[in-house]
C-alpha cells in the first residue's frame, strides 16, 4: 500500500487481484475527500438503509434531498457501481478458481 492511500486489495494467486487493487485505490481517492457529512451518508448508504432513515442519522435530522445531495457529491453512484463490480468480479473468480 503506497503513503498516499488508505485502502489496498491483496488476494495472492487471484488472477484478478491487480484489477481490483485498482478499483479499490479509485474508491479510496474518493473517500479521502469526503466531508463528515458525505461520509456518514456514505455509511448509511453502504448498510442498506433508505435516505429517509439516512437522515435521522443526523442530530437533528436532515432532509431525504439533503442526504441525497451528500451522496451526489460524495460520489456514491460510483462507489455503489464499483462495489457491484468488485463483488461480481470476485465472487465469479472465486467460484472459478476454487470452485466453491
Amino acid at each position: 500500500m503506497t503513503k498516499a492511500s488508505n485502502m489496498c486489495f491483496q488476494f495472492p494467486g487471484l488472477a484478478i487481484e491487480e484489477s481490483l487493487d485498482v478499483l479499490v485505490h479509485l474508491i479510496d481517492a474518493l473517500a479521502m475527500n469526503w466531508s463528515d457529512k458525505q461520509a456518514l451518508a456514505i455509511t448509511g448508504a453502504l448498510q442498506g438503509l433508505k435516505q429517509e432513515q439516512i437522515g435521522s442519522l443526523w442530530k437533528p435530522p436532515i432532509t431525504q434531498q439533503s442526504v441525497n445531495r451528500h451522496l451526489q457529491r460524495a460520489g456514491w453512484f460510483a462507489i455503489e457501481k464499483g462495489i457491484g463490480f468488485f463483488e461480481k468480479q470476485l465472487l465469479e473468480t472465486v467460484i472459478k478458481d476454487y470452485s466453491l
